[in-house]
């Protein structure tokens, strides 16, 4: 029976539990060794000239991260050969449900319990306004400006209108009410590229997004 893509991942990294690896790895792994699965990504992007297979793979992991299936670790280099700067690295959470990766930053645990019971979290969050954030759309659309990529094409029906939008200058750095201009202050991104912006101690500008993805 062949496997499909997400199982035959899971196989790859638990023939070797205690190593992580990189997104390209375990591309690699899969062309090599799950050629028809490999062939499906493929196809699956084949009319997305901007879309690679590793990308597509990169979107399934971090799919299966949220799903609870695996867990993500630091970047690291890419190849010299790679169009990208760095690379997710992953591996499978451990039998006693450890995880390696940091708590998230914005989140207070005033009191923890056992995993699967409830805890109290207070985090800080800003009023978002819904007619800027329709506006923005309605102007860009719901391609991501970052990778170029609309989820639908993607996901299909799943990914139709899938998209978040995020603000050029962070809400948390302005720390009062002011107000958005939909087409100069937001722009379209995908949840991956979103969590790329934010992901260290500066924020990224679109421009610098862009070309980290695009290995500019």
């Amino acid at each position: 029976m062949k496997l499909s893509v997400p199982p035959a991942i899971i196989q790859i990294l638990s023939e070797n539990p205690n190593r992580i690896f990189s997104t390209y790895e375990i591309a690699d792994c899969l062309r090599s060794n799950f050629p028809d699965r490999w062939d499906i990504i493929k196809e699956k992007i084949a009319d997305k000239p901007a879309y690679t297979a590793y990308a597509a793979v990169g979107n399934l992991l971090s799919g299966m991260q949220r799903r609870g299936q695996i867990i993500s670790h630091k970047y690291q280099a890419a190849p010299k050969f790679s169009k990208t700067k760095s690379l997710q690295t992953w591996s499978l959470i451990g039998a006693d449900g450890s995880q390696k990766s940091q708590p998230s930053d914005n989140c207070f645990v005033k009191e923890a319990y056992e995993e699967g019971s409830p805890f109290v979290c207070e985090i800080t969050r800003y009023e978002r306004n819904r007619r800027a954030r329709d506006a923005c759309l309605k102007y860009y659309g719901y391609k991501c400006v970052v990778c170029d990529v609309l989820l639908e094409e993607v996901y299909g029906a799943r990914g139709k209108n899938v998209i978040q939008v995020h603000h050029i200058k962070p809400m948390s750095q302005i720390r009062r009410g002011y107000k958005v201009n939909p087409i100069k202050d937001l722009r379209p991104v995908c949840p991956n590229c979103h969590t790329i912006i934010h992901n260290g101690d500066e924020v990224l500008s679109i421009d610098e997004a862009r070309s980290l993805f695009h290995g500019k």
